[in-house]
């Protein structure tokens, strides 16, 4: 895995008097060193020299290229004065150099190109910001005294072999000068050459990154900075040189992503401003479908206009362009972190960012210096040092085109017990995510992988109450088919070849309660909106899941009685029916799957274990397990499999509807156990049953209906 190394040499004071002092190289290296090592950005592990001697240059340079990795990336920056002696050789100045002595006390650029091609590192940048002889306008201080040949000087890197990229960027010409802005004072508030400046510039707010794919390269850099030097001062032109360079070296990341908005077409602009309200809400659908598309130009201009419609004169039409717009603001798995610092102080993690591709295309930045976070869309590699033990308490946020999110972010000593209300959980520290092995030229602006599109389920009004009254409906017909009738009129089921089990109807069995669930429910998916209509369709699904477990397990193995059969198949379709309405309402989306917390996970399993262990209580000598075989584990399966789908589900709707269905399911087989048991046989059975439900309850509870509040915490 590489490393990235930069090493900034500025020089700005002289012992000899014919080097004139310059104001900006110490102003350069604080710049620069900030946006390289900046994680967020350049992700550089800098080291700065400052006004140092020839030799002790020359030393740290060949240190620096020494002893590296073949992945490994190399930055060396250069501000100062450039001299040539009487040949011609190029020549950087440092705090000692004698422009009489170059070759003793001087930095040659045989030397330098010498290290780079000695290095076994496949990636080098070297940045020089002086000058090589030419014009001098008014109102700009000169950095240098003659004219100096870059090219020749590096030619040698163009004979390396293995491919290595190596570049060599310079502030000018051999024809020209470099220049600082304003006149050298010593004011020490003064700015960056304009070479250095507009790098900085570029680096810092990402403008350089004019694909769009979340990089800086360096030929995207240099055109930034060569258009920015020339609008600054025309004289003055950068100039580049690549030796033995496959592909674009990717010099830091950017914090903006650059989307730019595709145009609609005429037949949408003109579909917008019809007179018709079903038009535009036809309009809003299709921009819908373009807001989670992977096309970011198009999924911009979506976003845009569907903001707009939010203020339509359509109040139908405003809440679909309204839902979709909120279903697009990215989102964080976990919501919050809670580190434990390890013996050095440090923590680590990974939050997971949710959302349509467009709303993964953003920046993170931290509240605190001492929280580095780095982006690799959609995962957020979080590191955390604390000094001499002290807590850290700030903020990681994630801001992009569809809205920001923030993300708290806690560390606390390893000898500090964290909050009762934060369970820790170990996880493997993270490193920040390194550049790619090798660079490659970018075929394509980077589309990361993604959630499936996120559909707007805000039906109207009429589809609400239409969907809830055939609902309705269908749970009056269950409650019709399951009626008990008279007392021991109707048995619900009867194993007369084997076991004689058998149990009647009765006003309180548990296929009244799920009947009436499913009728409740049913009116109420008609009745209310967002997240109490999704509960309401869970408690749907549940109840009418219960319905259908029992009626297949009863038919399958033969135990419907008489005329229990017909009821049975009725209740079999009407159930199997109900169940399909509402995922077709719900849509429920699956992937990507994201990280379930272990807690939950446990306590999960735990629970169906002690409710699987509930059908192996003997009753009279014959336990469950006895009668109905391995059919008496299709309800804790079903229960199992919904709860286990809401917590690993990336949709907020999803893990509400099949959370809370998983729950009634549950509830509903508890409360039907009390049917089948006698007074003294229910001890040993809500001996488990109780506990396990109480589990899966609690595991439905914190993993699915209320996912972002499980920790991640790095264990010591």
């Amino acid at each position: 895995m590489g490393s990235r190394y930069a090493l900034i040499v500025a020089t700005d004071r002289y012992s000899d008097a014919g080097l004139r002092e310059l104001a900006a190289p110490a102003h350069d290296a604080e710049a620069l060193a900030a946006v390289l090592g900046d994680p967020a950005v350049g992700d550089f592990d800098v080291a700065t020299l400052s006004n140092q001697s020839a030799q002790d240059v020359r030393m740290a340079v060949e240190d620096f290229f020494a002893d590296r990795d073949r992945s490994d990336t190399l930055l060396l920056h250069f501000s100062g004065h450039g001299l040539k002696n009487a040949a011609g050789e190029l020549f950087l100045a440092a705090a000692d150099t004698r422009p009489g002595r170059l070759a003793s006390t001087g930095i040659g650029s045989d030397f330098l190109s010498r290290q780079m091609a000695d290095s076994r590192a496949e990636r080098i940048v070297l940045l020089l910001d002086c000058c090589y002889g030419g014009a001098f306008p008014r109102g700009m201080v000169v950095r240098a005294a003659g004219e100096a040949q870059v090219l020749e000087a590096f030619a040698a890197q163009s004979d390396v072999a293995g491919g290595k990229g190596r570049a060599v960027v310079t502030a000018s010409s051999a024809m020209e000068y470099s220049f600082e802005e304003g006149s050298l004072t010593d004011d020490a508030s003064g700015s960056p050459s304009v070479f250095t400046g507009a790098l900085v510039d570029a680096l810092a707010s990402g403008e350089a990154d004019t694909d769009g794919d979340g990089w800086v390269g360096l030929h995207e850099l240099f055109e930034y900075v060569s258009s920015a030097v020339r609008t600054v001062n025309p004289h003055q032109t950068p100039h580049m040189w690549t030796f033995g360079s496959q592909g674009e070296l990717l010099i830091a990341r950017s914090r903006v992503r650059r989307v730019r908005p595709t145009p609609l077409s005429d037949e949408l602009a003109e579909a917008l401003v019809s007179p018709l309200a079903a038009t535009r809400f036809g309009v809003v659908d299709l921009l819908r479908q373009r807001l989670v598309g992977d096309d970011l130009g198009l999924a911009a201009t979506a976003l845009e206009t569907l903001r707009q419609l939010v203020h339509d004169d359509s109040r139908r039409v405003a809440e679909a362009a309204a839902g979709a717009v909120d279903a697009a603001v990215p989102r964080t798995t976990p919501s919050a972190v809670h580190l434990i610092g390890d013996e050095s102080g440090a923590g680590a993690a990974e939050v997971t960012v949710e959302g349509p591709p467009l709303a993964l295309a953003g920046t993170v930045t931290s509240t605190d210096p001492r929280i580095r976070a780095v982006y690799a869309e959609p995962v957020i590699g979080i590191v955390v040092q604390s000094r001499a033990g002290e807590p850290v308490s700030g903020s990681v946020t994630v801001e992009g085109p569809c809205g920001s999110v923030g993300v708290p972010v806690e560390l606390v000593a390893a000898t500090t017990s964290p909050r009762a209300a934060d369970p820790p959980r170990a996880t493997p520290p993270v490193s920040p995510p390194p550049p790619p092995a090798r660079a490659l030229p970018p075929e394509a602006p980077r589309r990361p992988a993604a959630a499936e599109p996120a559909r707007d389920r805000s039906e109207s009004a009429m589809v609400r109450w239409a969907a809830g009254g055939l609902l309705a409906l269908s749970g009056l017909v269950l409650l019709y088919v399951n009626r008990p009738g008279d007392p021991e009129q109707y048995k619900a089921f009867y194993d007369e070849a084997q076991s004689g089990w058998y149990v009647y109807r009765s006003p309180d069995d548990s296929w009244v309660l799920a009947s009436v669930v499913c009728i409740v429910s049913a009116v109420l998916s008609a009745l209310a909106r967002n997240r109490p209509r999704h509960l309401a369709l869970g408690a749907l699904l549940g109840g009418s899941l219960y319905l259908f477990d029992d009626g297949f397990a009863f038919l399958a193995l033969g135990f419907a009685y008489a005329d229990g059969v017909a009821k049975w198949r009725t209740t079999l379709v009407v159930s199997a029916s109900i169940a399909a309405a509402v995922l077709v309402l719900v849509r429920p989306r699956l992937s990507p799957p994201a990280r379930p917390a272990w807690l939950p996970l446990g306590m999960l399993a735990a629970g169906a274990v002690l409710v699987m262990g509930n059908e192996v209580i003997a009753l009279d000598d014959t336990s469950p397990l006895d009668v109905f075989g391995p059919l008496v584990y299709l309800s804790i399966a079903i229960v199992t499999l919904l709860a286990a789908a809401a917590m690993c589900s990336p949709d907020r709707r999803t893990r509400e509807v099949l959370g809370v269905a998983a729950a009634t399911m549950q509830v509903v087989a508890l409360y039907g156990t009390f049917g089948w048991r006698t007074s003294d046989q229910l001890g040993p059975h809500m001996a488990v049953m109780l506990p396990g439900t109480l589990l899966i309850l609690g595991a439905i509870a914190f993993g699915a209906l209320r996912p972002a509040q499980q920790p991640v915490v790095a264990g010591t």
